[in-house]
C-alpha cells in the first residue's frame, strides 16, 4: 500500500461505512493513518461496546530521530497506570509525529478506552498528563472537543463525531 496516499474528499469510506473527515482544498489526509485509526476504533467499538476516546497533543522540547519517548510512555507508564487505576488489561491507541518549522517534534494522540471502566474525563486527563510530564519532562496539549463517548457505532459516521475530529491525525 502506498504510505503517502492522500485524499481530499470530505469524506473517507472503510467498509460499508461512509465517516466525514477534515479535509480541505490544500490541506488532505493520508488513507493510511485514516484507516488504521478508524480500524483501531472499530475494534475498541466491538470489544467494549462503549468507548471513551481521548484526542491531544505531547510535546517534545528537543528534537530527536525517533519515537522512544512516546513508545515508552505508552508500553512503560500509561498502560501500566491505567490498568492498575481502572483495571484495563487494553487499550486501542494511534499516535502520529509532526514536524513542521519548530525546533522540535510533537505527537498527536488518540486513546480509545472501555467506556465502563472510565468515563470521567477529568481523572484521565490529569493522568495521561502527569505520566507524559513524569516520562519525559515535557508538556501535553489540550485541544478542543478531545473526548468522545461512544454508546454506539452510528455516533462514528456523524459528522461532530469522533471520527471527523480523529481525521486531524491524519493531516497531509
Amino acid at each position: 500500500m502506498n504510505r503517502k496516499h492522500v485524499t481530499y474528499s470530505d469524506y473517507y469510506q472503510l467498509g460499508e461505512n461512509i465517516y466525514p473527515i477534515n479535509t480541505t482544498k490544500k490541506s488532505g489526509c493520508f488513507t493510511p493513518i485514516l484507516k488504521a485509526g478508524i480500524s483501531q476504533l472499530n475494534i475498541a467499538c466491538e470489544k467494549w461496546g462503549r468507548v471513551l476516546v481521548y484526542i491531544f497533543g505531547l510535546h517534545q522540547a528537543e528534537k530527536t530521530t525517533d519515537s522512544k519517548a512516546v513508545s515508552s510512555f505508552i508500553n512503560d507508564r500509561l498502560k501500566y497506570h491505567l490498568s492498575k487505576r481502572y483495571g484495563m488489561d487494553e487499550i486501542g491507541y494511534l499516535w502520529v509525529r509532526e514536524h513542521e518549522k519548530a525546533k522540535s517534534q510533537h505527537y498527536h494522540m488518540a486513546l480509545f478506552l472501555d467506556g465502563d471502566k472510565i468515563q470521567h474525563s477529568n481523572a484521565l486527563a490529569r493522568l495521561v498528563k502527569q505520566q507524559w510530564e513524569a516520562n519525559t519532562g515535557q508538556t501535553i496539549s489540550y485541544v478542543k472537543n478531545s473526548f468522545y463517548y461512544v454508546a454506539n457505532t452510528d455516533q462514528l459516521c456523524a459528522d461532530d463525531g469522533p471520527v471527523n475530529r480523529l481525521s486531524y491525525l491524519a493531516k497531509e
